[in-house]
C-alpha cells in the first residue's frame, strides 16, 4: 500500500508526515472518528533524508497477511476450543456446574490469547524489517 505524505517535523531519530487522503479513503472516517476533516499523522521511528515540506511516499508492506489472519482469528479460536476440551474431559461428570466451568475456561482461553498474539507480534515485527519504506518523491519527474 503506498500513501503520499508531506513532512511536517523532522527529529533526529523520527520524521512526522501528515498524510493525504487518497482514493481508498473515499468514504471511510477512521481517521475523523469526531466528524472532522481527515487530518492523519504518521510518525516514521527512523532517519530519512528529507526536510520540511518535503513530499514523500510511503510504502507499506505487512510481512503476510496469511500470518495476521492467523495470528487474530484462529489462533483465539483454537485457544477457545483446547481450553473447552481440556474443561470437558478433565473435569468431572459429578461436578454441579460443569458446564458454566467449561464456558469459563472458554473464556479463559480467549483471555489466554491475547498475551500469544502480543509474543506472535513480538516475533513477527523483530524477524521483519524494512516493513515501511519512506521515499522522497523527486518533483522533476512528477507528471
Amino acid at each position: 500500500m503506498d500513501e503520499t505524505g508531506i513532512v511536517c517535523e523532522v527529529k533526529e531519530d523520527f520524521i512526522k508526515l501528515l498524510m493525504k487522503g487518497s482514493e481508498s479513503c473515499e468514504g471511510c472516517t477512521a481517521c475523523s472518528v469526531d466528524g472532522g476533516p481527515q487530518k492523519r499523522v504518521l510518525t516514521i521511528n527512523e532517519n530519512v533524508d528529507c526536510e520540511l515540506g518535503d513530499e514523500v511516499t510511503v510504502s507499506i508492506h505487512p510481512a503476510s497477511p496469511y500470518i495476521s489472519i492467523f495470528t487474530l482469528f484462529v489462533l483465539p479460536l483454537i485457544l477457545i476450543l483446547v481450553f473447552y476440551s481440556l474443561a470437558n474431559r478433565y473435569l468431572p461428570i459429578s461436578l454441579v456446574h460443569r458446564d458454566v466451568i467449561t464456558v469459563l475456561a472458554a473464556i479463559g482461553g480467549l483471555v489466554a490469547s491475547f498475551p500469544a498474539i502480543k509474543m506472535v507480534d513480538k516475533f513477527i515485527n523483530k524477524h521483519e524489517s524494512n516493513l515501511i519504506q519512506v521515499k522522497k518523491v523527486d518533483k522533476r519527474h512528477k507528471r
